[in-house]
């Protein structure tokens, strides 16, 4: 009798044991089943590890946001004595851009995680070229966009525009006529495969002025000259007078001081984009009475 009850209470401790302390799953190597790992084929990484036999494996998953890719590898827990067990699994990431990855792998015991190692993935392309260009994030509607091509292993290349062919030169500039995204791809060649990139360039509308309206045609020194605009798509004001800065208000209100000609500019911005205008006032000298006489008209 003390014989069995000394056998269930060892079980039962070696079951509570199995089920805390090892239940757990180690990651320890992440590799390349087959190196190098190209944007042409599928890349695939083995994943080893240890585990107690008490565990069943459940499904491997993977993840990629940018340039991080998660790897999940996961069991489900049994019962049994707590007896350390390597394993290996393969973990499919389908076909990935080239480009450097870092990859993160789980292992995950019963939808908890258990570990984590982080490894790094090369991704190289199998063509002998790599398309590739510099452009500006965005421009004013009006402006250039150069673009400057910086492929390698390229003998020929194609520009497109919103998907249209538009050179075939090495580097590519024009004017877009209207204001919004242009997608922008270059397509390279090294005689037996290409290879592609595509960037998009914000066209940013711009601000309009056309009129610029004092409130009278003509001021004597001391006068209030208030000047009024038509500007559209437009968010801040800058006046100035004779190159001296005024007012940040829309509408312009200032007094005529010192005879002359005043040239009034308002440069209107939207936050990314200006236009200007100006126009010019001649302010008249006041009268002045140096002396008068007094008549008698009685």
């Amino acid at each position: 009798m003390k014989l069995l009850l000394s056998f269930g209470l060892f079980l039962a401790f070696t079951l509570q044991f199995s089920n805390s302390a090892w239940s757990l799953v180690w990651v320890n190597t992440v590799t390349e089943t087959n190196p190098p790992s190209t944007d042409c084929i599928s890349t695939s990484l083995s994943v080893t590890g240890d585990l107690s036999a008490t565990h069943t494996f459940f499904q491997s998953s993977a993840s990629i946001s940018g340039s991080t890719i998660s790897v999940y590898v996961e069991y489900t827990s049994g019962i049994g004595l707590p007896v350390i067990t390597p394993f290996t699994q393969i973990v499919d990431l389908g076909t990935l851009a080239a480009g450097a990855y870092t990859v993160i792998t789980y292992g995950v015991l019963d939808g908890n995680t258990q570990s984590s190692l982080t490894t790094t993935l090369n991704v190289t392309a199998c063509c002998g070229t790599n398309a590739d260009f510099t452009y500006p994030a965005s421009i004013c509607l009006g402006d250039e966009i150069v673009l400057t091509n910086s492929s390698t292993g390229a003998i020929s290349q194609e520009w497109f525009e919103n998907g249209s062919s538009a050179s075939t030169a090495i580097n590519h500039a024009f004017t877009p006529g209207t204001a919004g995204s242009v997608v922008i791809k270059l397509v390279t060649s090294d005689g037996s495969c290409q290879d592609s990139v595509e960037y998009t360039v914000n066209v940013i509308d711009l601000p309009t002025v056309t009129v610029l309206t004092p409130n009278q045609a003509s001021y004597c020194e001391g006068e209030a000259i208030e000047i009024t605009n038509n500007a559209i798509n437009t968010t801040t004001y800058n006046w100035s007078e004779n190159g001296t800065f005024i007012s940040p208000f829309s509408t312009l209100q200032t007094t005529a001081i010192n005879a002359g000609p005043h040239t009034f500019k308002l440069i209107a911005s939207n936050g990314s984009c200006t236009d200007s205008m100006e126009v010019t006032i001649t302010v008249a000298s006041s009268p002045t009475i140096d002396s008068f006489t007094a008549s008698d008209t009685t």
